[in-house]
This record gives structure tokens, sequence and C-alpha cells, in this order.
């Protein structure tokens, strides 16, 4: 029992990974605040760059407790020295592009090259060995950029980190591809149900900080009328977004996941589309924090690219997973972003509540249409299922 921390966890998330994910609670926090503190097209690559470095060590840390050959006890001590290793790194956030740049990429690295390098020792198949040693040489290469660009003044820094982040990132998505080693995902004994509950989890974390940004807004602001209309309506907005996808597509996304014949693929999808997933929900967040505070000014396009383009990227990767995973293309949310996109170029003069008020408007509509759908397709199935037998 004592072998996989997956047979020793089931599908069930444990205690001590929920503690540890509450370690990134803080990382979107921070994220957000450094966006709302440095709100122009550098402060949003900086913000991004961070967000993939921070996510980075999420996905690689949460997958090597349902990877093969893992023991349960060695990965809760892996977990607690990256929890430690990330108080420090969380809290160099909104200071990584200023003068204390290792307070961030010193720690960063130690725990992503660490648990690489974990991976490649503990690969017990020569096909999780030639993957592990994909990984490190992807890692090594990511991280040579990462130390070039914390010795470096902020400007050259950040084409650095931007460049790191993508070798991160296209790694990932790639799966650490190289010429020659092609990991076949669909040859990894895998369950998958206990990494897309990860990935689920980490959902309800970043809309969760998208709420403590609202109430913090809230709390802070002048209390009257408008902006309490706002506020109102800003939650609105981000339970829409919950409805988007734990309404409808959450019972597809599990169907499929428990009958599919490549679930290492099913969860590498639920977790690569998260990264843009927090950065749509930081984005609303951000955005929502300024309505607040100013619910009856003049209206510019920056509130309203938050407002509309944080909801647009969730829902454009959401689109993509479920377009990915189920082969179906859910035509309604492509109409929905085209509203959308259209909406926030009309509400560029409008001021931040009647702009609010319309992003909120469509998105809980659209929720309500999502889980009409779904649960027609449900009673279609329920239907077949009985003439059947």
């Amino acid at each position: 029992m004592d072998n996989q921390a997956e047979a020793a966890m089931g599908d069930e998330v444990s205690p001590l990974e929920l503690f540890f994910d509450l370690l990134f609670v803080f990382a979107i926090v921070q994220l957000s605040h450094h966006l709302l503190e440095h709100l122009t097209w550098r402060g949003a690559a900086e913000t991004g760059v961070l967000l993939i470095a921070v996510f980075g060590v999420w996905s690689l840390t949460s997958f090597g407790a349902s990877m093969p050959g893992v023991r349960r006890s060695t990965w809760i001590r892996i977990l607690f020295l990256v929890i430690g290793l990330g108080l420090f790194f969380n809290a160099g956030i909104t200071r990584a592009f200023e003068d204390e740049p290792w307070l961030f990429v010193g720690p960063f690295l130690a725990c992503r090259l660490g648990i690489i390098a974990f991976y490649r020792i503990s690969a017990k198949t020569p096909l999780l060995r030639s993957h592990a040693a994909s990984m490190v040489i992807w890692g090594a290469v990511a991280a040579a950029l990462w130390v070039v660009g914390a010795l470096m003044g902020p400007e050259v820094r950040l084409w650095c980190w931007a460049l790191a982040a993508s070798v991160d990132l296209v790694g990932a998505w790639s799966a650490y591809w190289l010429p020659g080693r092609t990991f076949r995902t669909v040859e990894v004994s895998f369950a998958p149900a206990h990494m897309i509950e990860r990935s689920r989890l980490f959902l309800l974390i970043v809309l969760g900080e998208t709420i403590l940004a609202t109430g913090g807004a809230v709390a802070t602001a002048d209390i009257n009328t408008a902006t309490i209309a706002t506020g109102i309506l800003a939650l609105l907005g981000t339970v829409a977004l919950w409805a988007l996808y734990f309404g409808g597509s959450e019972r597809l996304v599990m169907e499929h996941s428990s009958t599919t014949g490549d679930p290492l693929r099913a969860a590498r999808l639920a977790v690569n589309g998260q990264v843009v997933t927090a950065a749509g929900l930081i984005v609303l967040a951000v955005g929502n924090e300024i309505a607040i505070d100013h619910p009856l000014t003049p209206g510019t396009p920056t509130l309203s690219l938050l407002l509309f383009g944080g909801p647009l990227l969730y829902l454009g990767v959401q689109t993509w997973y479920l377009r990915s995973l189920t082969g179906q293309f859910p035509r309604e949310r492509l109409v929905a972003a085209i509203v959308l996109a259209v909406a926030g170029v009309a509400t560029w003069t409008l001021p931040p509540l009647a702009t609010i008020a319309i992003s909120s408007v469509l998105l809980s509509l659209l929720a309500v249409q999502v889980t009409i759908a779904v649960r027609r397709v449900e009673a279609g199935r329920d239907r077949d299922r009985t003439s059947e037998s």
C-alpha cells in the first residue's frame, strides 16, 4: 500500500494536498496585486511570466502524487519541502522585477529542478526514464534563462524570463518532446481521477480568490448604492463562471475520463489548460476591484478589456479543453465568446457599473444555457439506455 502515492490516496485528494494548495492561494493573491499595481502591457507580461512559473511548480508537484512508482512517504517529504520553499518564491513575486529577483528565482528553481531530478531518479520503466531525461534537458535550458534574467536589469530580465517561461510552457504542453523521444501517454498506466480532481480543486481556489478580491474591494470602498450594486454584479459574474464548469462541463469531463483509453492525456489536458484559466480569473479579479472602487466614473478600454477579456480567456480554454477531450465542439460557447468580444468594445465609454452589469448578465445567461443543454443530453442518454434495456 505504501508503494505508490496513488494507491494510498485513491481518487480522493488528501488533506496534505489541500494544505499544499493553500500555498497557491497566496500566489494568486500576489499575482493579482502585481497586475493591479502595474496595470500596463508590461505589467500584464510580468504577471503572465510569473504565473507560468508558479503554476509549473504546482503542476509538477501535483502530478508526482499520481505517477507510478512514487512512494507516498517520500512524496510527503517533498510536498513539505516545496511548501517551505514556495512560501519564499511566492513572497518574492511582487519584487521579482525590482531589486530582489533572487528571492523569487532561487527557491523557484530549487523546487522545479529538484522535482525534475526526483522524477529522473524514481522513474521505474524505460518509457518514464526517457521522459524524465527529456524533462532534465528542457528544465536545464529554462533554468539557464531564469538565472541570466536574474543577473540582468529589469528591462532585459523580462525578455529572458519570458523566454524561460515559454520554454517551460511549451515543454509541459508538448510532454517535453525531443527528436526521437516521443512520450506516448497511452502506454503509461495511470488513473486520471485523482489528477482531474486536483485540477478541479485548483480551479475552485482561483475562483475563490476572485471572490476574495471582490469582498476586499467592497470592504475598503465607500459604501453606497453603486458600490453595493457593483459588488453584487461582480459576485454574480464569478458564480456564472463557476456554473459554466461545475454546472455542466464537469459531468462531460468525468464521463469521458472514466472511459478513455488514454487516461494520462485526459489528466494532462485538464492541468495544461488551468494556467490560462487562472490568467483569465486574475484579470477578472483586477477588473472587479477597479469597478467596485470607482463604479460611476467614465469607462476606459482597459477596464472593458479586464472585465470581458478575463471571461473570454476562461471561456476559450474551456472550449478548447472540451473539444480536445471529448471531440465535441460546444457551439454555444463560441457564440457567447463573440458576443462578449463585441460587448467589450461597445462598453469602452460606459461607467464601470454598467460594464460589469452587461458582462455578468451575459455570463449568467450563458451558464443557464449550457446547464440546460447538458441536462438535455443526459436526459436523452437516459432514454436511450432505458429503451435498450
